[in-house]
């Protein structure tokens, strides 16, 4: 549950596929903004 929260406060998704002996996660977070003038 804790990190469902953090993905939904940062407009990210989760989602999971299961079968028998294997699982997977896939989580997507948005890229973060480039700050200007940064080199």
């Amino acid at each position: 549950a804790l990190v469902s929260k953090i993905i939904a406060e940062h407009e990210g998704w989760i989602s999971v596929d299961s079968r028998p002996g294997q699982t997977a996660f896939r989580i997507s977070l948005p890229k973060a903004p480039g700050e200007k003038g940064a080199t």
